[in-house]
């Protein structure tokens, strides 16, 4: 069993200052590309044509609701449930695949109560977006921090040695 070393995974993560700008840049990049395509007539048609219908909202996320045939209504038919609903996300696949969007969504089910006595699944397909939340953010405010620590340190260090500070250290080589 490995153990893991706190200050050593504490110092990776220091080490790159740039890893959640990049995961914003990128998750927004693929949200992007999600927002061009349902802007597109063609797609546009292409997801009413589907059966299910594909349709998505403001925030360019993809949903469709799934309907259970009454045949599988029955409690002895909840694996043949999950099955139609992978079998209905499949089809959904290739739609999405076709695009050239699949590798970049990520599904979602839940069940609709609205309608008693009956199984409809609302499907939702969206990108990532973990990275755009708050505590990311902050954790990364906070790396910034540690860096304007350090650099400051480092700063201080070389003036009072040198006499000069880094950045009239590194205008005095042009």
């Amino acid at each position: 069993m490995k153990k893991d070393n706190m200050v050593l995974d504490a110092l990776k993560w220091l080490m790159h200052p740039f890893d959640w700008p990049m995961e914003v840049r990128d998750e927004y990049k693929n949200w992007y590309i999600i927002k061009k395509m349902c802007q597109e007539p063609g797609v546009q048609s292409m997801f009413k044509k589907h059966k299910p219908e594909i349709r998505f909202d403001k925030k360019y996320k993809l949903y469709t609701v799934i309907n259970i045939p009454t045949e599988l209504y029955d409690k002895q038919h909840e694996q043949s449930r999950e099955t139609f609903l992978i079998d209905e996300l499949r089809k959904i696949e290739t739609t999405t695949l076709k695009l050239g969007v699949s590798e970049i969504l990520y599904p979602e089910y839940a069940i609709i109560t609205d309608i008693p006595e009956s199984f409809a699944y609302l499907l939702t397909m969206d990108t990532d977006r973990d990275s755009m939340k708050l505590m990311p953010a902050l954790k990364w405010l906070f790396k910034a921090f540690l860096w304007f620590l350090m650099i400051s340190a480092f700063n201080a260090i070389i003036a009072n040695t040198t006499g000069n500070s880094i950045i009239g250290w590194i205008t005095s080589l042009f």
